[in-house]
């Protein structure tokens, strides 16, 4: 647990077909000045990338989500990356974009080995994503994040292990806190994925958050709610406040609960 100081007192499958009102919906979404052309097998053609409607919605829906996690300050600048499987391929956003301003020519889409397939060089962290998917079948969508307060755990290498928030207590328990690897290292993936087993988010030493879900909304919501149990946490413990934990009882209780 964090150390109390005195002087913390002062921080208080296929898509349907498209419509026909589609063609200026797809120019919209691709924000590209080439226009698409649909063939019958319901493909997107643009400067030869090929894009199934089923890619054209996730990276919507990606777009939609990382400038949720910005919006949220879950992320800043060019920090922080998102992902999401789509049938056979993985979409993910790609090196030095930010995540506010994500546009589909920003996506990356590659295959299950990580191969790029289309779109801009994949982020750095392209690794930890894949060993994240890697770790069980039902991880939908995985999001790295750097926001303010789970980096104070980062970077005192501390485990968030509180039990005082009921939505955290039934989705995470304790929240492992992995040791500082480099950034886009091979061991970084390795040794920080290895707790997605038993767990859907973990802390990384001196870098961020990962967390994954089923799907991208799911992964956004477990890295928003992790965010604020470590502000709660941090906030209470440096306080004349007192804390009042939930007992052993209550936590299982908590955790039986149907979801």
């Amino acid at each position: 647990m964090l150390q109390i100081t005195p002087s913390a007192n002062q921080h208080i499958s296929r898509a349907k077909t498209f419509a026909p009102q589609s063609q200026q919906t797809i120019n919209n979404t691709i924000q590209h000045n080439a226009d698409p052309q649909i063939n019958s097998n319901n493909v997107v053609n643009f400067r030869g990338l090929f894009h199934t409607n089923q890619t054209l919605k996730a990276k919507k829906e990606l777009i939609q989500v990382a400038k949720m996690m910005f919006d949220r300050n879950l992320t800043a600048g060019t920090g922080g990356n998102i992902s999401c499987k789509c049938g056979d391929k993985i979409l993910i956003s790609g090196t030095k974009t930010c995540l506010g301003t994500l546009t589909p020519k920003d996506i990356s889409v590659v295959d299950k080995t990580g191969k790029l397939i289309s779109g801009p060089q994949p982020s750095s962290e392209l690794p930890v994503h894949m060993a994240a998917y890697a770790q069980r079948d039902d991880i939908g969508a995985v999001i790295h994040s750097h926001s303010p307060y789970i980096r104070v755990y980062a970077v005192a290498n501390q485990p968030l292990a509180e039990d005082i928030l009921p939505e955290c207590t039934k989705n995470f328990g304790t929240i492992p806190c992995e040791p500082y690897h480099f950034p886009g290292s091979d061991e970084l993936a390795s040794e920080t994925t290895k707790h997605l087993k038993n767990n859907n988010v973990v802390i990384m030493g001196n870098h961020g958050l990962l967390a994954a879900g089923k799907d991208l909304m799911q992964a956004f919501k477990f890295t928003d709610a992790a965010e604020q149990l470590a502000q709660v946490s941090y906030l209470v413990n440096h306080s004349n406040l007192p804390k009042n934990s939930f007992t052993p009882e209550q936590v299982a209780k908590i955790r039986g609960q149907n979801k």
